[in-house]
């Protein structure tokens, strides 16, 4: 068995999830994003007003791309790895946050997945 097939069959057995991203593993689940409100309303997976997202986990990310239902809200390149966002710029309705965190020697971390669902300040 090859050095690669080995590393990939001893990380499967630790139950890690990998997936192929480009020429970079993704390791789902090794980075955790979190939401902290800072004003605002919040009642169980319903939010308004003013958050932050904030990721935690590998020591060595130099890069993170946190992401709404899937596109890049925005890209942070150094600590700490949070972003400040108003609801109120964003339609209401359910709503994803993930994201995705870089090193420099080029591996690639997944988060969690945050549903939520945008409601009015109404």
């Amino acid at each position: 068995m090859s050095k690669l097939k080995y590393q990939i069959a001893l990380l499967l057995v630790g139950g890690l999830a990998l997936t192929l991203v480009g020429s970079a593993w993704a390791q789902e689940g090794d980075i955790r994003l979190s939401l902290r409100k800072d004003w605002g309303f919040g009642l169980g997976r319903q939010i308004q007003g003013l958050f932050t997202l904030s990721v935690t986990g590998v020591q060595d990310i130099t890069s993170v791309s946190f992401e709404l239902d899937s596109k890049e809200l925005a890209a942070v390149t150094g600590p700490p790895f949070t972003l400040q966002f108003s609801t109120d710029k964003y339609p209401s309705g359910r709503h994803t946050f993930s994201a995705v965190g870089r090193t420099s020697d080029g591996r690639v971390f997944k988060s969690n997945i945050l549903s939520v669902e945008f409601v009015s300040a109404e």
